[in-house]
């Protein structure tokens, strides 16, 4: 499904992301966590990366051991 639905994109200004969830890594799996990895796959490829977002990375990055961003700032 991933496959058709990149392959149906035609150059246009849209991105397709997924993510997998696994019954077993229920505990790993926090709507944060989820949310991070969508985020991070649809910015993979933007040059160059959006202010706002730019930001928050900084400021996560600044914490204490470079906390994750939280659910509000993804």
């Amino acid at each position: 499904m991933i496959d058709t639905l990149c392959d149906g994109l035609d150059g246009g200004n849209m991105a397709v992301a997924c993510v997998y969830c696994d019954f077993r890594g229920h505990k790993e799996q926090s709507a944060t966590s989820v949310l991070a990895v969508l985020l991070k796959q649809l910015v993979a490829g933007v040059e160059p990366l959006p202010g706002e977002i730019k930001v928050a990375f900084d400021r996560a990055k600044r914490e204490v051991d470079g906390r994750a961003l939280l659910v509000l700032e993804i």
